[in-house]
């Protein structure tokens, strides 16, 4: 199985947008390992993350980063602001306890990489844990190997 990077990710996210449910739902396409894409949280367990679970975060808007918006009368009174999304979380590291915690996000525009620091890691990381994944399946194996 290949390992995805988050940049290839982003140079085809209309192929992913527009084959989602189909990838949500196989679990060879699920279970497609992400590069760098982990939660990392201190007494807790690492935890990879794949396509499958980078994707449904993402377009149920879980883990974007929302920017400051600037208020203007003019805008509220007129227009509805349709933002574009443009920090989109990868990976999380940081200490439940402490509360040091950080992101990796991906950001859109300039296609690059940035580290934030996150306020409240545990709702992202109840957030993963509340994703719905199918069943993994794995290939029969005889007693000699696989069949």
């Amino acid at each position: 199985m290949n390992t995805l990077t988050i940049p290839q990710i982003f140079s085809q996210l209309s192929f992913y947008q527009d084959h989602y449910l189909d990838i949500i739902q196989d679990s060879a396409q699920y279970f497609t390992p992400v590069a760098g894409a982990e939660i990392r949280l201190w007494p807790l367990a690492t935890k990879q993350l794949y396509l499958g679970d980078l994707l449904q975060l993402w377009f149920a808007e879980k883990w974007l980063v929302e920017q400051e918006r600037q208020f203007s009368f003019e805008i509220f009174l007129n227009t509805p602001e349709t933002r574009q999304k443009e920090l989109y979380i990868y990976a999380l590291t940081g200490n439940l306890l402490t509360g040091s915690n950080q992101s990796k996000v991906w950001q859109a525009s300039a296609k690059e990489t940035q580290v934030l620091s996150v306020s409240n890691v545990s709702k992202h990381y109840f957030e993963y844990r509340a994703l719905t994944q199918p069943k993994l399946v794995k290939a029969p194996q005889g007693k000699w190997g696989v069949l």
